[in-house]
């Protein structure tokens, strides 16, 4: 793999790992024929890959080196993606969890095996609306008053 010196913003990486140009991705979106190629958002501050058809908004992001995040969806799948992390976010955002931890528990939830990690990026459309509800559940579970007494009864206040 080619290095490059890269700068991100106001840093500089000497000898980043690079995809060569020569290897673009495929675009993910149905009937395109366009590649994904590499590119840098200095509004965002972070690399993606973005489909060459001007017509088409494939895209997928990436480390500073060229590594893709997850795998690469289509528009819908991307909107999966997007509304899955903003209900994910809620657990550690809203300090039910620290954020590993959020990863590490959904995992369970989501019945992955022991050590595989969580990542959004990897879901299909199907497994990003699991995935939601069982966010949910878990959320309601947390903010469930505890009971105290056998019979359901609760002390309120």
């Amino acid at each position: 793999m080619k290095r490059e010196d890269i700068q991100i913003g106001t840093r500089f990486i000497r000898g980043a790992r690079i995809i060569p140009k020569e290897n673009p991705v495929p675009c993910p979106e149905p009937g395109c024929r366009g590649m994904l190629r590499r590119r840098y958002s200095q509004k965002l501050n972070r690399f993606y890959y973005m489909c060459e058809d001007p017509g088409c908004d494939g895209s997928v992001g990436c480390t500073p080196n060229g590594e893709i995040h997850g795998i690469p969806g289509d528009s819908k799948t991307k909107k999966e993606r997007i509304e899955t992390h903003e209900v994910f976010d809620q657990l550690w955002k809203n300090g039910y969890y620290k954020r590993g931890k959020a990863y590490k528990v959904m995992a369970k939830k989501m019945g992955l095996p022991d050590g595989e990690e969580l990542h959004i990026g990897n879901l299909s459309p199907d497994d990003c609306q699991k995935l939601r509800r069982l966010v949910q559940d878990h959320i309601d579970e947390l903010n469930a008053p505890e009971d105290d007494d056998e019979d359901g009864w609760f002390e309120v206040g």
